[in-house]
């Protein structure tokens, strides 16, 4: 991560619920107007780019499985 680019939220592991949770990085300004000036366009756009990041990721990994799974070496 780059020194300007800021943490809104994280994916996290949830090992009691068995389930990826979201969390907030309330120390980051920018989150707190989100969640105490109840800016949604904000709030939305954020969710909006972390769904589309994780939607790539999950792509690669689907790609990476099969050609792993086809034997094959991934440089």
């Amino acid at each position: 991560m780059s020194e300007n680019e800021e943490v809104i939220a994280r994916l996290v592991w949830s090992p009691e619920e068995e389930i990826y949770e979201v969390e907030w990085n309330h120390t980051n300004k920018r989150t707190k107007d989100i969640f105490k000036e109840g800016q949604r366009r904000e709030a939305l756009r954020a969710c909006d780019d972390g769904i589309a990041d994780l939607t790539f990721f999950r792509m690669l990994l689907m790609e990476m499985s099969d050609i792993s799974s086809h034997g094959r070496t991934v440089h």
